[in-house]
């Protein structure tokens, strides 16, 4: 008996143990079980976005994932063991099947519930996907329009360009109302969060979309299309407006009145170039304040009344002033005429008198009749020379008046001294500011020795007239105010400063470029012939410039008696040297071809006739210097200088084809006259090296 109580009681010791395990291990299922179905009763619509929507989804994967299954096995063999033993069968299969039951509709819950995430996630990541690209959209477009803006483009400018923003236009319209659309059917869904965060987010896309469309409005319009014509005819205006400030007959002396013709004709091409412009953008500017729509009628019509005005001021005054400088130089060339034929009938004059007097002594006296014959001859000679004096002096008078008379009709008041003073310091502070502009684009320039030297030729002309007006008002101020000469005299040595800087500008990229760089630029062959056309556009323009600066400097008289006007034209020939040479350089670095080559011929042959006008004007110095050797010494050596630009056309002229022995031989010996140090400057060595020159 004992025996058999000691093994019930054991028995039923190891049943209280699995018991008191089974209660605990179902309970901790229980509570795994509980939270698992907490997790999945949560709200689908509570998400607001893709990455809300994942980490659900992922806290969900991962909780199956961490289900303990050593536990869940332990509790059915348990409970099978306590079965076994009869023990409270049929509370632990209650348990058992509950846990079990519950366990496998959780996750069939589980699955379908990941099922419907991922399509959430998928959904919330197109349409956010959507919202971004249309973001993106609105960003470049309105950098492309604000682009436009700024640079007063036209849909005459780019039509293309503007067809293809209408048709991306209406594209992202449509992409935004189906993001709206979606809005509400997150609504109809009860994903009121999600709903909410979108909506916010396309009515920003909205505001947005509505100010690029208000641009692209503005940009596309009649009246903003007209206003950028208005506004590009004006600045073209304005800046004839400001070239016209130099444009006064009364500062023209003598030595530049060509030059000011010349400035005034071009200023009148441009008027005439612009008319047709002018015209229609103010026939359309009336036609468009007719139309009721148009925003502001009353000031556009203003700007174009000014636009008008402007243009006629304009015409006016350049017509005027094409006028007066005509009549200026007409004068100027009948006085030199006249001039030149008085002292011609007073040298033939007073030859006759010499010969008449020379007569009179060497002849025998023949007696009375004969003595009074040979000066009556003689009286009468110089009565005829003394009325074709008279004749001509009375022309010149005639002329004078009628000057006097033609300028009194042009209605301009004749300005002082102080005042062409001070309109050629603002003329010279402008070119000054034009000059650095240059010289900045020239340091930011990558375009090459090509686009440098047009970009030097473009101001050069401009510049050197400018500079040739301060020198003749440096010599009419000269010895009236000293004030006023001190300051024309800073002014000048400023602007030939910058103008110097700009011409001696060298790119230095380009120099330092090594075979191999060079090797590879000349390999790329297309790119070089698409240029090519371009280029000798610009090297005719440069050329005809050059050369126009030229010959207009040669046909120019010459003040014989006058230092100072020499030593003004031998600064002049100087700097349409360095303009030729700057030209040769434009040229030899243009594609080989026969038009270049004649060109390069035709600016040779300009710079032989500066250097030859360069002996001519020497020698009148010469003449003028025979008691200051020294000054005559410093200008040949601005003639050798000056000359050696020749020589280094000519050198390079040497290098370009084959030429006869003649010619070389002649070339030859200039450039040992050239290199010959000027050693001997006395006034017998200075006249020798004069005569090897001629």
């Amino acid at each position: 008996v004992t025996s058999c109580v000691y093994q019930r009681t054991g028995l039923l010791e190891h049943i209280s143990g699995q018991l008191g395990e089974f209660k605990t291990l179902v309970v901790g299922e229980t509570n795994y079980l509980d939270k698992l179905e907490k997790l999945l009763r949560r709200s689908p619509e509570n998400a607001a976005d893709a990455e809300e929507i994942s980490e659900e989804l992922d806290d969900i994967e991962n909780y199956i994932r961490n289900h303990p299954e050593a536990r869940f096995d332990k509790i059915i063999a348990i409970g099978t063991e306590l079965c076994n033993l009869e023990f409270m069968v049929s509370l632990i299969e209650k348990d058992l099947q509950t846990i079990s039951d519950r366990w496998e509709a959780l996750q069939i819950q589980a699955k379908q519930r990941t099922t419907m995430l991922e399509l959430a996630v998928k959904e919330a990541q197109s349409s956010e996907r959507q919202v971004i690209c249309l973001q993106q959209w609105i960003f470049r477009i309105e950098s492309i329009l604000n682009e436009f803006l700024e640079n007063d483009t036209t849909v005459e400018d780019v039509p293309h360009d503007f067809q293809k923003l209408q048709d991306e236009f209406e594209t992202q319209e449509k992409m935004l109302l189906e993001t709206k659309k979606k809005v509400d059917h997150y609504k109809q869904e009860g994903k009121l969060e999600a709903a909410n965060r979108y909506q916010d987010q396309i009515k920003l896309l909205e505001s947005q979309f509505r100010a690029c469309k208000k641009k692209l409005d503005q940009l596309t319009s009649p009246q903003a299309t007209f206003e950028t014509k208005l506004n590009h005819a004006l600045v073209k205006l304005r800046n004839v407006e400001k070239s016209t400030i130099i444009l006064d007959p009364f500062s023209a002396g003598p030595l530049n009145l060509q030059d000011q013709l010349q400035h005034c004709l071009k200023m009148y091409r441009m008027l005439s170039e612009v008319k047709s412009e002018i015209e229609q953008v103010i026939r359309t500017g009336r036609k468009l304040c007719e139309d009721k729509s148009t925003k502001n009628a009353a000031k556009l019509s203003q700007r174009i009344d000014t636009l008008k005005n402007l243009y006629n001021s304009l015409g006016e005054i350049v017509t005027q002033s094409k006028i007066t400088l005509e009549n200026l130089l007409r004068i100027m060339r009948c006085l030199e005429e006249e001039l030149i034929t008085v002292e011609r009938l007073c040298r033939e004059s007073e030859t006759e008198n010499q010969e008449a007097d020379k007569s009179l002594q060497d002849a025998n006296p023949v007696g009375d009749n004969e003595s009074k014959t040979i000066p009556t001859d003689a009286n009468q000679k110089n009565t005829k020379s003394d009325a074709d004096v008279e004749n001509v002096l009375e022309k010149v008078s005639r002329m004078l008046e009628s000057r006097l008379e033609t300028l009194d009709t042009t209605k301009m008041s004749e300005t002082s001294v102080e005042l062409r003073v001070n309109e050629f310091d603002k003329t010279a502070k402008y070119m000054i500011k034009k000059l650095d502009q240059i010289r900045e684009q020239l340091s930011s320039c990558g375009g090459g020795t090509n686009t440098i030297e047009n970009l030097k030729l473009t101001i050069a002309p401009d510049a050197a007239t400018l500079i040739s007006q301060g020198d003749t008002l440096i010599l009419e101020t000269h010895g009236k105010s000293k004030t006023l000469t001190q300051r024309l005299m800073e002014t000048q040595a400023n602007l030939r400063d910058k103008f110097k800087s700009v011409q001696s500008f060298r790119n230095y990229q380009d120099l330092d470029a090594t075979p191999q760089q060079l090797n590879s630029t000349n390999d790329n062959d297309g790119s070089f012939n698409d240029s090519t056309h371009s280029k000798s556009i610009d090297l005719d323009e440069i050329t005809t410039k050059v050369l126009k600066r030229i010959n207009d400097l040669l046909v120019k008289p010459i003040a014989k008696d006058n230092e100072a006007e020499l030593t003004k034209r031998i600064l002049d020939i100087k700097e349409r040297q360095e303009e030729a040479k700057l030209a040769i350089d434009v040229a030899s670095q243009t594609a080989p071809s026969e038009s270049v080559s004649n060109i390069m011929t035709v600016i040779r042959n300009g710079m032989r006739d500066l250097s030859l006008h360069f002996d001519e004007i020497i020698a009148i110095l010469f003449s003028i210097k025979k008691g200051n050797m020294m000054d005559v010494s410093s200008l040949l050596s601005e003639h050798e200088f000056a000359k050696s630009l020749l020589g280094e056309t000519l050198s390079f002229t040497s290098e370009t084809g084959p030429i006869d022995d003649t010619l070389t031989r002649t070339l030859r010996s200039t450039r040992e006259l050239i290199s010959e140090p000027l050693t001997n400057r006395t006034e017998e060595g200075l006249s020798q090296r004069l005569y090897e020159i001629k």
